[in-house]
């Protein structure tokens, strides 16, 4: 009797463990197959980033570079420098080198671009010459919007970090550029003698922006009563052909000119 239940033991122990193995082994295959599939979608191809010579744009350009080109160990120093010449365009193309290598085109390219100074400054100025907005537009707005919010994470990545002082500038900077009707309805909204949030302000702008593109997808198309489209119909010389039209007799067309040359008015055809 104690034989049989050893057998049994053993064999329902056996019997787990092939199950736990089977039930790894089926899991094991799922992810194969998951990692096949995944592996089998193609891709859209990476284009190579662009630099045109602008030194805000170097810093994101040179990480992009270094991470799809310099560090793929399958290309050699001859094909990263053809794609690094390739990446080139305004006047960046036109930096060379005296031995004309990889290493040495990226190192003249940083000696020239990375200029901390020369960053900032770029920056500065774009927020100082934002495009002043004559009239209410959401695509205008939001132009301005993406301009602010692209130099000040800029200067972020530079450690120049906001503070109170900073913040008021920038809202002042940007009420100048602003239509008188965007500035009124933020007016409106100031409940207090307290100088405004950026924050809060960027976030009415935002607002602002959309409404104005859901106002304008909605404005009914203009139409014009008979009158408005007779007059727009003609000229003013037509008009002033016609001015005697009145005169005309019932049931008759009126006639302009000598009676040796009679011309009917197109007007009583």
């Amino acid at each position: 009797m104690e034989t049989s239940l050893e057998e049994m033991e053993a064999s329902l122990k056996y019997l787990i463990s092939k199950h736990n193995i089977d039930d790894k082994s089926t899991k094991l295959n799922i992810k194969e197959n998951k990692t096949g599939k995944l592996l089998s979608v193609k891709l859209p191809d990476i284009p190579l980033p662009q630099f045109s010579g602008k030194y805000e744009e170097f810093g994101n350009f040179k990480s992009q570079f270094i991470s799809l080109i310099e560090e793929n160990d399958g290309l050699s120093n001859t094909q990263k420098l053809y794609y690094l010449k390739s990446s080139l365009t305004g006047k960046a193309k036109l930096i060379k080198t005296t031995d004309d290598t990889y290493k040495s085109l990226l190192k003249a390219l940083e000696d020239r671009y990375e200029k901390k100074r020369a960053v900032v400054g770029s920056q500065i100025l774009s927020l100082i010459n934002l495009e002043k907005l004559n009239y209410e537009s959401a695509e205008d707005l939001r132009k301005l919007l993406d301009t602010v919010k692209k130099n000040l994470r800029m200067l972020k990545t530079l450690e120049y970090d906001r503070n109170n002082l900073s913040d008021v500038l920038i809202v002042n900077l940007i009420l100048q550029k602003l239509d008188k009707e965007t500035r009124k309805q933020f007016e409106i909204t100031l409940k207090s003698k307290e100088v405004p949030d950026l924050d809060n302000f960027l976030t009415f702008l935002e607002n602002r922006s959309l409404v104005l593109e859901y106002v304008n997808k909605n404005v009914p198309s203009k139409s014009f009563s008979k009158d408005q489209l007779y007059q727009k119909g003609f000229s003013s010389s037509d008009k002033q052909k016609t001015k005697y039209h009145h005169y005309a007799k019932p049931n008759k067309s009126f006639v302009v000119g000598r009676e040796d040359k009679m011309k009917q008015c197109l007007l009583c055809i």
